[in-house]
């Protein structure tokens, strides 16, 4: 039985373009993040969740992103359902992951008092050994030692798993221990492919770039743009994107400029760039034949934005709107994101979020779901800017975490009039970064960012619900940069909090007296 990740009061915003009826507003008395997310599951009441960061990414992406495994410790934001003193958490993570920051966070939570003094004795750690980026479900089934550790939980009855995507190994995972999980149902595991996700966009009747179908060989593309070359003249695109049917982060993006002549293979081989400069012709290409690629349009504009909706399926089908963020990319590689999204295209992200996840839904999907797009905001209109839709996500992507932390930690509810966290009267918004540079001694370790954090008065704090939320420390040794995550009260005070932050990680010997920065902190926050 598949089980959905619910949170919130089935809240969506209050947009113009939903009719009334679609529309359940939240209340002042609604429960918790965890109440709302794991007493919502269906009968049996779920007494232990078990989740599973299993990270399946394709192999040209694993080849060229340095530590998958660090992603994993994203998911410490789980410890959130410990605040119900009827429930257990078990959290798997590779023992290639660092673990000091996940008990950090827990020891933390409870002395700011978020979480009850008995939580640490409800959690615990599977470590689960992995080799070479491999996602945690394959590593469990392929050790008897963590295999049985899980079976053990599960047969305790009333266990619950989430995954940070349901792929086949994860739902033979579930099938095999005999235990219910969210997300993805195995007949549609691993269907958010490019081409998938233009075929939902058209069905949704939702704007999307277009496109020239899928191909699987560079010869493909020749003869593509031979054929179509008129069209795409009389269009006026710039650029043709080739994107890799399974591709993250924008490894698998090739582009082409429409306005040249390729008289050749070679002379169009040889005009191909990559939105990741490492990778190469020849890795490009055998990926495609392996997944295909989808060619489409490249949507240009002086001032181009990539907002995203981020929404869940439940097991009935019912689509809940959770967030808007305006993503921050570099080329098409996620590099951050803000929340909430510009007002000036916010409810047109959320209404067509809704459309698109609506589609999703009636095909079987179940689970985490993020809708992205693209708007030039040069434009100047008294309408709103036209939004292109370009890609799903069946997953949890890097802005969940981002947003679960601070509705948490903040004790806000999302205003469906204003698409805002909201918290007596007061809004939260945030600024999260995942590639933040540190000085040679905060990539000593985590433990080194943590001291940093807390001398400097920048860490989180519970009584002014302002600060910083760190994240991927575990990846500092390998890669001398960590993530981060401000939340303030207004835009100007996150990007304020932000530059301190990464002030003092660029700086060898910082941590100035905690008393500056909390001075700092409050001047920013008025």
């Amino acid at each position: 039985m598949h089980l959905p990740t619910c949170i919130g009061h089935s809240v969506i915003f209050s947009i113009v373009d939903i009719r009334a009826k679609d529309l359940r507003h939240s209340s002042s008395t609604s429960p918790s993040i965890t109440q709302e997310t794991w007493h919502s599951f269906a009968s049996p009441k779920v007494s232990t969740l078990i989740h599973i960061p299993s990270i399946s990414l394709s192999p040209l992406t694993k080849a060229h992103v340095t530590g998958v495994e660090t992603f994993q410790e994203r998911s410490t934001y789980m410890l959130a359902v410990l605040k119900d003193p009827s429930l257990r958490l078990v959290l798997a993570l590779s023992d290639r992951v660092d673990e000091t920051l996940l008990y950090h966070q827990l020891h933390w939570l409870i002395a700011i008092g978020k979480l009850p003094t008995d939580s640490a004795s409800r959690f615990q750690l599977l470590r689960v050994p992995t080799t070479g980026g491999q996602p945690l479900a394959e590593a469990i089934l392929a050790s008897p030692a963590a295999f049985s550790q899980l079976r053990s939980v599960v047969s305790r009855g009333r266990a619950l798993l989430d995954f940070w995507a349901a792929g086949t190994a994860e739902n033979h995972l579930a099938n095999l221990l005999e235990c219910r999980h969210t997300g993805q149902p195995k007949t549609v595991a691993g269907s958010d492919s490019k081409a998938t996700a233009k075929a939902i966009f058209k069905a949704a009747k939702v704007q999307t770039p277009d496109d020239f179908g899928c191909i699987s060989t560079i010869q493909d593309l020749f003869r593509l743009y031979h054929d179509r070359y008129p069209d795409l003249k009389a269009r006026g695109f710039r650029n043709l994107m080739i994107k890799l049917n399974r591709e993250e982060g924008g490894t698998g993006i090739a582009r082409l400029a429409s306005d040249g002549i390729y008289r050749s293979e070679t002379a169009l081989r040889q005009a191909l760039h990559f939105d990741t400069k490492t990778v190469s012709l020849c890795e490009f290409e055998s990926a495609m034949r392996g997944s295909g690629a989808l060619v489409e349009c490249e949507v240009s504009g002086r001032n181009l934005r990539s907002p995203s909706g981020t929404l869940l399926i439940s097991a009935n089908g019912h689509v809940e709107l959770l967030a808007t963020h305006d993503q921050i990319v570099d080329g098409c590689a996620y590099t951050g994101c803000r929340f909430p999204a510009d007002i000036r295209y916010r409810h047109n992200v959320a209404a067509q979020s809704l459309l698109v996840a609506r589609e999703c839904a009636r095909r079987g999907w179940r689970g985490p779901v993020s809708v992205d797009f693209v708007v030039d905001v040069s434009i100047n209109t008294e309408e709103q800017p036209e939004l292109y839709a370009i890609e799903i996500n069946a997953r949890k992507t890097a802005t969940f975490h981002p947003f679960l932390w601070t509705k948490f930690l903040t004790d806000s509810r999302l205003d469906p009039r204003r698409g805002e966290l909201i918290r007596h009267g007061m809004k939260s918004v945030y600024e999260a970064r995942e590639h933040v540079a540190v000085a040679s001694q905060f990539a000593r370790g985590p433990k080194e960012v943590i001291r940093m954090l807390q001398h400097s008065g920048l860490l989180f704090d519970a009584t002014t619900n302002t600060g910083m939320i760190p994240h991927h420390l575990a990846g500092v040794r390998a890669t001398g940069k960590i993530g981060v995550t401000a939340v303030a009260r207004t835009h100007e005070h996150s990007a304020a909090l932000l530059a301190a932050c990464q002030n003092a990680l660029r700086t060898t010997g910082s941590g100035g007296p905690r008393s500056t920065s909390r001075s700092f902190k409050k001047t920013a926050a008025r």
